[in-house]
């Protein structure tokens, strides 16, 4: 969505919040290839989600599966949660430093030890702290302290 805003000018975009994304539809990524089987979500899971949302189609745009994006330079600041034991994992990884090599405000948070939805569970001190940090940049996001850019992308706490 935040590629074809920008493309098509508009409507403008003020935060990309990216919670583990899905974003490469060609799954060879090192994590795609070693968490076949981890709870929640899975390469089985990614597979079949690709396989309905693409209806096979092979000409995969990239605002379809924005690894594939030439360019990502004048997107929104972004938020990107990204799991360590998720088949999502390097490709977050890999979006947010191309966002950061390309000047976008990009704040990275990387879950050593989690799975993807590891965030719903609210019953787990790390499901609660991540919860609570998505919150809190939401809040930068949307409401900058007085003074403060913006498009800064860096806490105001």
């Amino acid at each position: 969505m935040a590629l074809r805003a920008r493309d098509e000018g508009g409507p403008p975009l003020a935060f990309q919040m990216l919670l583990y994304p899905v974003l490469d539809d060609r799954m060879e990524t090192p994590s795609m290839r070693a968490f076949t089987d981890p709870p929640l979500f899975n390469r089985t899971d990614a597979a079949h989600m690709w396989r309905h949302y693409l209806g096979g189609r092979a000409d995969v745009p990239a605002y379809a599966a924005p690894a594939r994006a030439a360019e990502v330079a004048g997107l929104p600041p972004a938020y990107i949660l990204a799991a360590e034991m998720d088949p999502l994992r390097d490709e977050a990884l890999a979006y947010a430093h191309r966002l950061i090599l390309a000047g976008v405000p990009t704040e990275l948070h990387h879950v050593p030890g989690a799975c993807h939805g590891f965030d719903g569970i609210l019953s787990a001190r790390i499901g609660r702290r991540a919860f609570a940090e998505q919150r809190a940049a939401l809040r930068r996001a949307l409401h900058p302290a007085p003074g403060a850019a913006p498009d800064s992308g860096q806490p105001s706490d």
